[in-house]
């Protein structure tokens, strides 16, 4: 593995010599590679055969679907914080409105 300049390195994955852009640090992109290479490695004992190419892919879609998860995961996240906000923005006006009417009758009887 050498550096080819500061934002690539060069990594052997699946016995392949790959230049790949390195993701925030060096030390967690020697990390995501060995994490893709091991995935590699179970998708390979799965299919028995040492076909590269149909690896890869295999791997890619893998992944993809992981993103798509976490993607969906995400998405709901965010509505559930939006509903959330939105219901402490309605409590907050309520509150608002009440104080403003206490302050309008305390104002009346004075």
């Amino acid at each position: 593995m050498s550096e080819e300049n500061n934002k690539t390195i060069s990594v052997k994955i699946f016995n392949t010599e790959v230049i790949i852009p390195i993701f925030q640090s060096k030390e967690l992109t020697l990390k995501l590679v060995e994490k893709l290479e091991k995935h590699m490695f179970s998708v390979y004992k799965e299919y028995q055969v040492f076909l590269t190419q149909m690896i890869a892919i295999r791997t890619a879609y893998d992944f993809l679907v992981s993103l798509e998860l976490l993607s969906e995961e995400l998405r709901n996240l965010k509505k559930n914080i939006l509903s959330i906000l939105e219901e402490v923005n309605d409590r907050i006006n309520t509150i608002t409105a009440q104080l403003d009417n206490s302050e309008e009758k305390r104002i009346d009887r004075s």
